[in-house]
This record gives structure tokens, C-alpha cells and sequence, in this order.
């Protein structure tokens, strides 16, 4: 629904069939399909849908439907298991000081600066490790872009990718020295600081 918000079929949603993929779900991984299903219906008035007099679920609301949606994306993103075992890395190093400032560091990179069109862009980042997927928000625009880094249907962990510093000086306008990265020889980020841009190396890799 994020990448084709306007499209009716990612609005609605009809309840039976809902909870027979749920319930297949279930089986397979021996969960409680009562306490999954009650659980997905609080997530779905939490998007923004609505339970009609059909007993089906709609989204009807198209003002600011992007920036919303958005922001539950980010939050659900990080129940990936890449996140999970991120920080349980973490957890097992946490005495050193370089890690936990590493760990630190790398919750901070929510944006930067992609090169889209000849033109720096300043976009919200979320890493979608399951997909293989750098989800792009224009916060001006209210638009999304997908960068697909991998193949989708291998494991999160192996999310092979090639990425290369190099650093520029804005010379025309502001003389500011960005921090670069170029991911995969084809899309290029720009950060403020040295700090930044290995962050955004880490996430990416």
C-alpha cells in the first residue's frame, strides 16, 4: 500500500479472507490465531482503516495519506529479524564504548541526500532487509522511492551490496564538504559528516 497508495485494492481488505492467510500463518508456526488476529485489527485502525456495516476493513482517507502511512512503516520495519539480531549484537558488546557509539550512531541515520534526476534530494531512509528494499520518503513532496538493492527472495542475510566513498565540495552555493557514498555503482547519497556516511555504510551493508 505504501508504493501504490492509490490504487483501491491496497484500501480495502475483506475480513474472512484476512483471517484465513492468518490462520494459515498460524498453523505453519504454531501461533494462537485468536490473539494474531486481535492483534492485527488494532494495527489496522492504527494505519488509519475503518470496519464498515460489511464487515470489511477501508481506507478511505486520501489527505495526507503518504506522511501517515510513513510513519507506521517506519515503525513496523523494525520488527525485521535483521533488527532483532542488530541488537543483540549490540547487547553482547555493549561494554565497549566504540560499539555502543557505534550503536548510537546508526539509529540516528534517518535521512540524507540522494542524487535523483542530476539533482540532490533530501529524503527519509528506512532499510527494508526482508525485501532487500532502501524505502526513499520526499518529505516535500510526499513521494516514495524504492531502491532495490538485492534479490527479494533470498535471505535478509545475505544482502550483498558494493558501496564506495568518495567525498565533494559544493563550490556554486553553499561550499559545504558532503561526506559521499555510492551504492551498487548506481545511487549515489551525500551526508554532512564522515560519521554520518558510515553509518548509512552500515545500515546499507
Amino acid at each position: 500500500m505504501l508504493k501504490y497508495h492509490k490504487c483501491i485494492k491496497y484500501r480495502q481488505i475483506n475480513t474472512k479472507k484476512l483471517y484465513d492467510n492468518l490462520q494459515s500463518k498460524c498453523q505453519q508456526l504454531n501461533e494462537n490465531i485468536h490473539k494474531i488476529f486481535t492483534i492485527m485489527q488494532t494495527s489496522l485502525q492504527e494505519f488509519g482503516f475503518e470496519k464498515y456495516s460489511d464487515n470489511n476493513w477501508y481506507y478511505l482517507n486520501y489527505d495526507d495519506t503518504l506522511p501517515k502511512l510513513w510513519e507506521c512503516y517506519k515503525k513496523w520495519i523494525k520488527k525485521q529479524s535483521m533488527y532483532y539480531l542488530y541488537y543483540l549484537f549490540v547487547l553482547l558488546f555493549i561494554i565497549n564504548k566504540n560499539m555502543l557509539h557505534r550503536y548510537q550512531t546508526r539509529e540516528s541515520v534517518r535521512a540524507a541526500y540522494v542524487l535523483s534526476n542530476k539533482k540532490w534530494k533530501y529524503y527519509e531512509i528506512a532499510f527494508d532487509y526482508d525485501n532487500r528494499t532502501i524505502m526513499l520518503f520526499d518529505t516535500n513532496k510526499s513521494k516514495i522511492k524504492c531502491l532495490q538493492v538485492g534479490n527479494p527472495n533470498k535471505s535478509s542475510l545475505e544482502f550483498n551490496v558494493h558501496i564506495r566513498y568518495f567525498n565533494d565540495i559544493d563550490i556554486h552555493e553553499t561550499c559545504t564538504k558532503w561526506a559521499c557514498l555510492i551504492l551498487n555503482h548506481t545511487w549515489r547519497f551525500r551526508t554532512m559528516s564522515f560519521m554520518d556516511r558510515d553509518c548509512l555504510s552500515n545500515c546499507c551493508a
